[in-house]
């Protein structure tokens, strides 16, 4: 079978191997802070676990929008306003499974091939998301280096 082009565009994730070198330390004894993979460094919170386990028991097992579930959403954008002081509606609220999968639909929704994007963290220009970069160049187009 032959493959797409773009393919061969695929890099190994910087991020995922800054967590294995994270993890190595660790068991070699180094005390890591790890902020690579973005997960928590404790156990999901027992009320957590709990509302998880409710949902199931009550049938909440079936596939969710794309967009994220409008409750989430509405509570979202409501904890926007109460902490930031921003107002959104639930409607301009996307919820997604972590940055890469939002970087991902961002490059594909607006690059064009050839096109340059930046991966900015911030507004420090020496702060690029680690998977900016490899998602720009499989969609074609061509990440800003220049700054990182």
């Amino acid at each position: 079978m032959k493959l797409a082009a773009r393919v061969s565009r695929i890099a190994p994730s910087p991020t995922l191997a800054m967590a294995a070198k994270a993890k190595s330390m660790v068991a070699q004894g180094v005390d890591v802070v790890d902020f690579s993979a973005g997960e928590p460094d404790f156990d999901t919170p027992e009320p957590v676990k709990a509302a998880a386990e409710d949902a199931i028991r009550s049938g909440f097992t079936k596939y969710t929008p794309s967009s994220g579930i409008d409750e989430l959403r509405g509570a979202i954008a409501d904890k926007l306003q109460a902490e930031v002081g921003v107002r959104y509606d639930k409607s301009q609220v996307l919820v997604s499974c972590g940055a890469k999968h939002s970087l991902y639909n961002l490059a594909e929704a607006l690059l064009e091939a050839g096109g340059q994007r930046h991966a900015r963290l911030g507004a420090d220009p020496r702060r690029i998301h680690p998977a900016g970069p490899p998602r720009h160049r499989k969609s074609s187009g061509r990440p800003d280096d220049s700054q990182g």
